[in-house]
């Protein structure tokens, strides 16, 4: 989407505008969507890092997202954008949102923006699934969101990071 093109080079400019010192001091950059580029400015090996989400989970809490987006007039959401951009439509049902958007979102997302394969509409296939299982082998680490306090807190001791944030989810 564009608001994700132009967040990730607002990050890379900030990245290219640090003293190397300053760079090289960064422990962890993390988000929702991290720009798989991002290792590029950094002398360091960076490791990659990604927490999977049970999929019935994330279409509710999607759902839930696009819902309050779209109640409250924001269109900034990728699904948003696809589907309800004329102005004076009823957001769908929970049935029907399950019609629209496009199913397994986590392969996506790891084809996507690790991989740079679009899926697109046409679905996912035995071969996608065999890359999706390869690129999870060049993660340092994959947990699950529904683990989230065991699995940080390991990734967290094998890291040596000493202070973090707590899970927060307005879908919980």
């Amino acid at each position: 989407s564009p608001a994700y093109a132009a967040c990730k080079a607002r990050i890379r400019d900030h990245l290219a505008g640090l003293e190397p010192s300053v760079r090289e001091s960064i422990a962890c950059i993390y988000g929702h969507d991290v720009d798989p580029t991002l290792p590029f400015f950094f002398r360091k090996p960076a490791r990659k890092i990604i927490l999977l989400r049970n999929p019935a989970d994330r279409l509710v809490s999607h759902y839930n997202y696009d819902r309050y987006a779209f109640e409250s007039g924001r269109r900034d959401s990728a699904t948003l954008g696809a589907f309800f951009a004329r102005d004076g439509e009823a957001f769908p049902s929970f049935e029907e949102y399950c019609d629209i958007v496009p199913r397994n979102y986590m392969l996506r997302l790891v084809m996507e923006r690790y991989l740079g394969e679009a899926i697109g509409a046409r679905g996912v296939d035995e071969p996608h699934l065999r890359k999706g299982k390869l690129a999870l082998g060049d993660f340092y680490f994959v947990g699950l969101t529904e683990r989230y306090e065991r699995d940080a807190l390991y990734l967290y001791r094998e890291l040596g990071i000493r202070r973090f944030f707590g899970r927060q989810n307005v879908s919980s």
